[in-house]
């Protein structure tokens, strides 16, 4: 049997090394609310990512740990878009993705990890359709759990014409300002 190789996708992860890096600014949950009820009536404005805390039994449930890094709530269109992930990172790394920060309820939408280190893939190739409202956390692993990355919102996304979105942009080491270790990119059509 020949042995089969797929391909690697493709990652330009030069630009995404040393970045600043500066944590990102939380919502509180009263805005985090207003902002799920303006995406619920169709306001287009509050696409995008923000960052929010995360419940330490959510953490708990999920063998996360790293209380200081948040989640990033991910409004996105009901029509829907593309949530693509890559990694470059020698940890193996995950990008973990839910409807809800409910420590009980949620509910898995993606939870992607890398083969092995230093390869580009990071759940399908092509991402999957997505919608409405996410919450996307980026880990390493360690031992037999996972530490949460340090995160960048990166609201200037530059895509294919026609398209528009965001990406979150992770680093899992604490000393190195290398964003490219577990990436989600979300696109939509104009």
């Amino acid at each position: 049997m020949p042995y089969i190789r797929f391909p690697i996708p493709e990652f330009d992860f030069e630009p995404l090394k040393n970045m600043e890096w500066s944590p990102p600014a939380l919502i509180s949950q009263n805005e985090e609310q207003d902002l799920l009820k303006a995406l619920a009536a169709g306001d287009t404005s509050v696409y995008g990512g923000h960052a929010v805390s995360v419940p330490s039994q959510f953490l708990e449930r999920f063998g996360l740990r790293g209380q200081n890094h948040p989640a990033i709530l991910c409004l996105l269109p009901k029509a829907g878009a593309r949530m693509i992930g890559r990694s470059h990172a020698w940890f193996i790394n995950r990008s973990f993705v839910v409807d809800s920060l409910d420590p009980a309820n949620s509910k898995v939408i993606a939870d992607w990890k890398t083969p092995r280190p230093m390869n580009t893939r990071l759940g399908p190739d092509d991402g999957i359709p997505v919608a409405g409202a996410l919450y996307a956390i980026c880990a390493r692993r360690y031992s037999d759990y996972w530490t949460t990355n340090r995160t960048i919102i990166d609201s200037n996304w530059k895509g294919p014409s026609g398209t528009q979105g965001f990406s979150i942009l992770s680093s899992c080491e604490e000393e190195v300002n290398d964003f490219h270790h577990a990436n989600l990119t979300f696109q939509w059509q104009r």
